[in-house]
């Protein structure tokens, strides 16, 4: 019977694809006067920021622990990470974005300063989510997401999911991230809860739903798109359903 539930944070609670392309169109509109558009600002940074992480001497730890492409841009409000001339590596990947996209470099600080600010605004809930931590408040019931502790934290809040659930494992904190078995093995540890006892329910295969089989824990694959998955037993298409799997397959009581 399972006693807990492990639930991943990005596109399984939260919207935040569709955050983040809300958030380039209204930097573009905003910023570049609609010059250029969200979408081809967005890739101008999604081809140029995984050049700024290679030359960060924790470059490692960023892929370790399954910080987003864009998390790059915001280390310098990260206290306990130690840098070494990010600023210098964040000023090269500014003027290529800028000569990309044939516009001036200044414009392309000031969208860094836009993104910065406004970042948090465009994220929402997926509206299925709060019906499912209700379902389940009186299980055990923690947020398990990859990604920089400052950055994920302040969406948990955001939502006030705190009070919703009963803690959050985010990868930073432990120094490796989904799919690693540290990772998770740690987690049962700090439960202290057998894998069988355990299901982690999340959007991603490689990350998710691997990283847990790996470690013996149970799995349900949020796929919203109803792409279909060999390597999960269990796929839903959102929440709702992946209530009705846990309430019939694995016995969770409702609240």
């Amino acid at each position: 019977m399972v006693k807990t539930i492990l639930i991943d944070l990005d596109e399984t609670l939260v919207q935040s694809e569709k955050a983040t392309a809300d958030l380039f169109e209204k930097t573009a509109e905003t910023v570049l006067k609609g010059t250029i558009s969200g979408s081809d600002l967005r890739k101008a940074y999604r081809k140029y920021c995984l050049d700024v992480r290679s030359k960060m001497t924790f470059h490692q730890m960023l892929e370790q622990i399954g910080a987003g492409r864009y998390d790059c841009f915001y280390i310098d409000d990260i206290p306990e990470i130690k840098f070494e001339n990010i600023f210098k590596y964040r000023g090269a990947v500014e003027e290529k974005i800028a000569n990309e996209l044939k516009i001036e470099k200044k414009n392309i600080t000031e969208v860094n300063c836009f993104l910065k600010a406004h970042w948090l605004e465009f994220y929402k809930l997926y509206d299925d989510a709060q019906c499912f931590l209700d379902a389940f408040s009186s299980c055990n019931v923690f947020i398990a997401t990859n990604g920089l502790a400052s950055i994920q934290y302040q969406k948990i809040r955001k939502f006030n999911l705190e009070e919703m659930v009963d803690g959050a494992f985010v990868s930073q904190d432990f120094g490796v991230g989904k799919p690693n078995s540290y990772y998770f093995n740690s987690i049962l540890k700090i439960i202290k809860q057998e894998p069988e006892e355990v299901v982690m329910i999340g959007d991603s295969i490689s990350t998710d739903i691997e990283g847990a089989q790996m470690s013996g824990v149970n799995a349900i694959h949020i796929c919203r798109t109803n792409s279909h998955c060999e390597k999960t037993r269990f796929q839903v298409a959102n929440l709702s359903k992946a209530k009705e799997v846990l309430v019939d397959v694995f016995n969770v009581r409702l609240s």
